[in-house]
């Protein structure tokens, strides 16, 4: 406010939210703070015996007009720079159906490609030929799910397709779209999965988050409810990620709530082994790494106020790192400049992305997009061919950045011409031993890129490889080439 100007209080401002949202769409919105009645009050119970109750609180609206002004993004005039299409889809001038989620990566077809496999706003699942683009399959569910999953259920030794749907519903196919067992939850589930053996019978179980605030473990194999977490004290927004904290040769299960908590949970029975303040709202799921350097993972926790926390993996703190910006997108962790220290990546609603260095908490590079922030996660891969980690991430203006690991500089950069929400995925789809960058766009065009004059490679980094918005079905949100570097060293 001006010198002397009244600061507006919250009332004031929420009926300004409550007008911006009406402009935008059209839609006359009341806000009630208490429930009303209809009719009498002598009886209590207002027309034909209904009360009328608030259909929106004050928090609901304000998410929403959140996520209504993220699709309003301008997009970005920004020239291509670096980027080669190897293919597109749909092909020509025929618009394809809305990509707002990331796909993944597996064997859908009998050829020697591995493709690509994804879901649209509209709930049609389609999977295109890594080698060409070309579509492949194709089924229309009618409902909304998060991005599909490509995982050996049932030891088989062929992918089996998981399909999450944002109304508590979980299917299972194989390949060949044959169904094998179907969840059916009271509540709605809230992000993507995690995907470990919880059991012990050497297959995959399926972790979830749910509208009611609990987590819950099923059994790959059948669908059947393994447990139960239920002592979260607040929403559970993000993926939970997994990774081993009581040395049992099992999983555990970590999480974040929205009332600024992060929980570990035992992957064996659902019970709770430790509860810990991380300091604010999460931006996003936590991310996995060994960030001190004694070869135990270390869990990485950002919030949307800008506090970095790290806890060793029985729930000591390592560390507190308060950064003076506000965030809406998870960390990502990897060895991205080869010196054998994991870095801690970040990128802020301004636009600026930041390599930390664990061990040190010294800021090695900042890159200033100038673009505003992401929906999806900052992807760590090798796509330069370089024998370096490049950093990679979309934004919601419709660009696609390629920085340099070591230095932060800019070397390829797409403009998809049309808004973006996904992660990118990396993988190399057409065995020529080059990773192509697979992302879409809100309007329905999908395009395969690589950066120009990257070199086939002696050998594949394939622990580089992005193939979900986590990185992998574990949710770590980790990367590295650190294992083959020393190979090769």
């Amino acid at each position: 406010p001006s010198p002397g100007e009244e600061v507006p209080g919250e009332e004031t401002l929420i009926e300004e939210s409550l007008a911006d949202i009406e402009g935008l769409t059209g839609i006359d919105i009341k806000l009630i703070s208490e429930p009303q009645v209809s009719g009498s009050e002598a009886d209590g119970t207002g027309v034909n015996g209904f009360v009328e109750e608030p259909v929106y609180s004050e928090k609901e609206i304000q998410q929403f007009k959140e996520k209504y002004v993220l699709s309003q993004v301008p997009v970005s005039d920004s020239q291509n720079l670096n980027m080669d299409i190897i293919w597109s889809y749909p092909e020509g001038l025929e618009k394809g159906d809305p990509y707002v989620r990331a796909g993944t990566v597996g064997k859908i077809d009998e050829d020697k490609y591995q493709d690509f496999l994804f879901g649209t706003k509209n709930g049609q699942l389609i999977a295109v030929s890594g080698d060409s683009g070309s579509e492949i399959l194709r089924q229309d569910f009618g409902k909304p799910f998060f991005e599909p999953v490509l995982v050996d259920l049932n030891k088989d030794r062929s992918d089996d397709i998981v399909l999450t749907f944002e109304d508590g519903d979980i299917i299972t196919y194989t390949t060949e779209m044959e169904r094998l067992w179907t969840y059916s939850g009271s509540d709605r589930i809230t992000a993507l999965p995690l995907f470990i053996d919880v059991n012990k019978d050497r297959t995959i179980d399926i972790i979830f988050s749910t509208l009611g605030m609990e987590i819950i473990a099923i059994d790959g194999r059948s669908g059947f409810e393994i447990w139960r977490f239920f002592d979260a004290e607040s929403e559970i927004e993000f993926s939970p990620s997994g990774v081993d904290i009581n040395d049992d040769a099992v999983e555990d299960v970590v999480f974040s709530t929205l009332n600024g908590y992060l929980y570990a949970i035992d992957g064996k029975t659902g019970w709770g082994l430790w509860k810990r303040n991380i300091n604010g709202r999460p931006a996003g799921s936590v991310a996995i790494g060994d960030l001190d350097g004694d070869n135990n993972p270390d869990i990485v926790s950002l919030t949307q106020n800008g506090i970095l926390t790290v806890f060793g993996i029985n729930g000591n703190l390592l560390f507190t790192y308060e950064l003076n910006s506000t965030y809406k997108s998870a960390p990502s962790v990897g060895d991205i400049d080869g010196d054998g220290n994991d870095e801690i990546l970040i990128l802020d609603q301004n636009g600026i992305v930041k390599s930390i260095e664990g061990k040190t908490r010294r800021e090695e590079w900042s890159f200033a997009t100038e673009e505003g922030t992401t929906a999806g996660r900052l992807a760590l891969a090798d796509v330069a061919a370089d024998r370096g980690m490049n950093v990679l991430f979309t934004t919601l203006s419709g660009l696609l950045f390629v920085l340099d690991g070591r230095t932060g500089n800019q070397i390829a950069l797409y403009n998809y011409g049309e808004n973006v929400h996904a992660t990118p995925i990396i993988f190399d789809l057409n065995r020529d031993r080059v990773p192509e960058i697979i992302s879409g766009s809100d309007e329905g065009s999908l395009v395969a890129l690589g950066v120009t004059g990257s070199k086939k490679k002696f050998l594949p980094f394939t622990r580089s490889y992005w193939i979900s918005t986590n990185h992998d079905v574990k949710n770590t949100g980790y990367a590295s080439v650190r294992l083959l570097k020393k190979f090769l060293d």
